[in-house]
């Protein structure tokens, strides 16, 4: 309807992880902007992977996260 929340986007002030598959067509664009947008964020793309990316890649995911949460 309006673009509060994505104007709200450089306002976040906490880490942020953004895992998408590489085959969710519909939402790269949008998880790259979101990405961009949000300092600091990482933008993981894991391949072999579509929407469910958790459950087409469950290790990756798992991998990806554990090291974010590292990294904290």
């Amino acid at each position: 309807v309006d673009a509060r929340v994505i104007d709200s986007l450089p306002g976040i002030s906490v880490p942020v992880l953004i895992l998408i598959g590489d085959g969710d067509s519909d939402y790269l664009d949008g998880s790259h902007y979101m990405a961009s947008r949000i300092p600091g964020a990482e933008n993981v793309l894991v391949a072999d992977a579509g929407h469910g990316v958790n459950v087409d890649q469950p290790d990756a995911v798992n991998k990806a996260l554990g090291a974010f949460l590292d990294g904290l």
